[in-house]
């Protein structure tokens, strides 16, 4: 087996290299065996839903999307109705790999500084019986998918969910609308700020500044408000900033900021890097069998 091992810088295009994965889509009713409820585009039932009865399924798209909203198109459209978001995802943007970037905007004394970069992933939507899953998608293991070795990759490599919602509505070109407020306000670890904040997130201290969407690209803000317990793990394990400043506070609020990015559909060729070029990075490993060597390459794009 030979292992390559592969240094990108700029994520984003070194992501977009690799060979993406077909466009996901709601698999039909006949397909899926789907009768009653679900054969006609509702939710699936008490049985498969955690045992409870669920809520009925998308609702017409004008009593989701009222007049009150507030509306801007771009890579998603936009709608603001009060502190509710929610993302307008069109049908051929599911399955295709988007690069999130994610930072600390504003800061408090003793966490950092305002701007600092807290990570960046690649993510996907994946569209399933009226529901949407957010997952993040790593290439840090490939293989060539003409190889034995492709099929073991993706076995061993299956895309976590980092969140899952509703379908709330329809739009007439089969776009899918979902509320994705509390991905904002109540962020998973994989889109949180990570250990430079301590605290749990308090949500009535919470709330989404602005999402403006681009072309090619969607900014979400929001403010968040983290409490720290005393004498709890965040109280044991202060986050420290820079200087050596640690942070005690017993609440601490920031602005965060997400920022969607839309990869190119065909992949571009990886360049020879530099390491002190760039702002995104990935180290990839190349399983396809081809000779017993190990070699380590740089590559830019």
């Amino acid at each position: 087996m030979r292992v390559l091992s592969i240094f990108a810088v700029a994520a984003m295009t070194a992501a977009s290299a690799l060979p993406l994965p077909a466009a996901a889509s709601a698999p039909s009713n006949a397909a899926a065996g789907l009768s009653g409820p679900q054969a006609r585009g509702g939710r699936p039932d008490s049985q498969e839903r955690g045992g409870q009865v669920a809520e009925a399924g998308p609702r017409p798209y004008d009593s989701v999307v009222t007049a009150e909203a507030v509306s801007r198109s771009g890579l998603f459209t936009v709608h603001r109705i009060d502190s509710k978001l929610l993302f307008e995802i069109p049908e051929d943007q599911f399955g295709k790999d988007l690069l999130l970037v994610t930072e600390i905007a504003k800061t408090v004394l003793g966490s950092g500084y305002g701007g600092q970069a807290v990570g960046n992933r690649v993510l996907q939507w994946e569209l399933r019986e009226d529901r949407v899953y957010l997952r993040t998608v790593s290439y840090s293991a490939v293989a060539d998918p003409e190889t034995p070795e492709y099929l073991a990759v993706q076995n061993a490599n299956v895309a976590p969910i980092v969140a899952g919602f509703d379908v709330e509505a329809y739009a007439p070109d089969r776009a899918a609308v979902i509320d994705v407020s509390d991905l904002f306000t109540s962020p998973p670890s994989e889109l949180g700020p990570g250990n430079r904040i301590p605290g749990n997130v308090d949500s009535d201290r919470s709330w989404i500044d602005r999402a403006t969407p681009f072309p090619d690209n969607v900014n979400v803000y929001a403010t968040l408000t983290f409490a720290q317990q005393a004498g709890g793990r965040a109280a044991a394990a202060p986050a420290t900033g820079r200087r050596g400043n640690t942070n005690t506070n017993p609440s601490n609020t920031i602005q965060m900021s997400w920022s969607f990015h839309r990869l190119p559909d065909e992949p571009m060729m990886p360049r020879l890097c530099d390491d002190r070029v760039g702002y995104f990075s990935q180290t990839l490993t190349d399983y396809t069998d081809d000779d017993q060597q190990v070699q380590q390459k740089c590559f830019i794009s």
